[in-house]
């Protein structure tokens, strides 16, 4: 057999990709990979890499971005809706105006359920649906009740989902470029290929 690449050079190595047959030198040249490929698969691996990278980077970057917004707005809720809640306290018959107060402080909460609820249904999880129901039906009621506890928990969980965003965008945007650092273009493959 000889090799797909060097027709003068006898083959050694099969490549589990492609199936096709390799001298040495076209195997030895490709580092990183757990088990060996011809140059043509692993820039093929190379690029898929870089691609899903660069898909993952950029929908993280918008839950950063998502994340850092509401880290601004839901403070600026909660104490609006607690300024309404504590003017209208000492006035009788201001229910009304007790109740706007509460909407305004449980609104991060409904927030967070409906965001959780479209996290769990797009991760296929079976709740996802459910959640997203109890979210839109059943959890104003209880989350209003509760916005005074829970809104600044989902503050704080946005300001910890904010660091470990920023970590794995760095972790990504490292791994993304070191795939373009690897990746070559048609011609640059074949000019390497040529010179093995």
């Amino acid at each position: 057999m000889k090799c797909w690449n060097h027709e003068e050079r006898d083959a050694v190595l099969t490549c589990p990709v492609c199936k096709k047959n390799f001298c040495r030198s076209c195997f030895d040249c490709i580092t990183g990979r757990d088990e060996p490929a011809c140059p043509r698969c692993w820039q093929g691996d190379v690029r898929t890499h870089v691609e899903q990278t660069k898909f993952e980077l950029e929908k993280t970057k918008k839950k950063a971005d998502s994340n850092k917004r509401s880290v601004i707005i839901f403070p600026i809720l909660y104490i609006i809706g607690l300024g309404i809640i504590l003017a209208s306290a000492d006035q009788s018959h201001n229910d009304g105006m007790i109740f706007l107060g509460i909407i305004f402080m449980g609104i991060p909460s409904i927030s967070a359920g409906i965001a959780w609820g479209k996290d769990s249904a797009k991760e296929g999880k079976k709740d996802g649906c459910l959640v997203q129901a109890f979210a839109f039906l059943i959890a104003p009621i209880v989350l209003f009740a509760l916005g005074i506890i829970v809104t600044p928990i989902v503050i704080l969980s946005r300001l910890i989902k904010i660091s470990t965003n920023k970590r794995k965008i760095e972790q990504l945007q490292k791994s993304y470029n070191e795939g373009e650092e690897q990746m070559m273009s048609d011609q640059e493959l074949e000019t390497f290929i040529d010179q093995l």
